[in-house]
């Protein structure tokens, strides 16, 4: 598997980035799905979920599921009764932790705190807005 690098900007953002050439899955493993239960985020590295939640797909061995928070379009587990349920659009979003809404940051979506959920529109960059309990 090959992981993503902080990079140098990356130090910019987050206080805990100071080497740009480690690979996040080490400091970061929250940033990633949790293996069988893509509702959670990993707790170590050796739980990251293989990409994507979504079994109708398929599975790409080499590429590792992000963890943007526990969602109504979420395929959460590996089990017919939830292969569906991205289908569902009710557009609701859990409360979204320290680190997964720094994950939503480093991709360029700062977390503004207000609203109920919706990821905005990310054609112009707005702001994604998240349940702040």
């Amino acid at each position: 598997m090959i992981d993503f690098r902080k990079r140098r900007e990356t130090a910019d953002l987050f206080v805990w980035a100071t080497d740009p050439d480690a690979e996040i899955r080490i400091d970061k493993s929250g940033w990633f799905s949790k293996e069988n239960d893509y509702s959670q985020s990993a707790a170590d590295a050796l739980e990251i979920a293989v990409a994507p939640d979504r079994s109708d797909l398929g599975k790409w061995n080499d590429v590792r599921d992000l963890y943007f928070g526990n969602y109504d379009a979420l395929v959460k587990y590996p089990s017919a009764s939830h292969r569906e349920e991205f289908l569902l659009e009710r557009d609701d979003v859990e409360t979204l932790s320290t680190e997964t809404r720094e994950l939503w940051e480093y991709f360029g979506y700062p977390i503004n705190g207000a609203g109920s959920g919706g990821a905005g529109d990310r054609s112009t960059g707005a702001t994604f807005n998240a349940y702040n309990g």
